[in-house]
């Protein structure tokens, strides 16, 4: 927060983590934190005290031997979207004081270096039936196998997370 204080959630490494807890406790809101700092411009965490007490949402992702730290600020007011971040890479990241937060990337740089330690960089589709192009496969296409927010678990209409949003 503006103070300096930051509260941490650890994941369960390699395994299925569920959250649960009461209501109005934040659950919610991990998993669109984790897709902004996935190199998300769109802030999708719910309105209220939490923009105006947070100053950095951050995550560490664990790769082999590598640790990634993501930081970002939420949107400015009155916007709806962010691409600057904060990104640090090494063996062991913990999580770094306010004074060595600083905007040294963005959303594209996150996806790119995020990308490339899921070895995604040299890929491409086919061209589909229906005539669309060939594109690359990228972190966007993964998210929907690695999230599922509570309706979707019991929902019979759609299996992926945001599988009901257009295109």
């Amino acid at each position: 927060n503006h103070k300096g204080e930051h509260r941490e959630l650890a994941f369960k490494l390699n395994a299925l983590n569920i959250i649960t807890g009461k209501s109005r406790t934040g659950k919610s809101a991990i998993i669109s934190i984790i897709d902004y700092c996935m190199g998300r411009s769109t802030f999708n965490v719910f309105d209220g005290v939490n923009k105006d007490v947070i100053s950095w949402y951050s995550v560490t992702y664990q790769f082999n031997n590598k640790q990634i730290f993501i930081a970002k600020k939420p949107p400015k007011k009155g916007k709806s979207s962010n691409s600057e971040a904060c990104i640090h890479i090494g063996e062991k990241i913990g999580i770094p004081s306010q004074v060595q937060l600083h905007v040294n990337t963005n959303d594209d740089g996150v996806r790119s270096q995020i990308e490339k330690e899921l070895n995604l960089k040299d890929n491409l589709t086919f061209r589909t039936e229906s005539g669309e192009d060939a594109y690359k496969a990228n972190l966007k296409h993964t998210k929907s196998f690695i999230f599922q927010e509570q309706g979707e678990i019991a929902n019979k209409k759609s299996l992926f997370h945001r599988q009901d949003e257009p295109f």
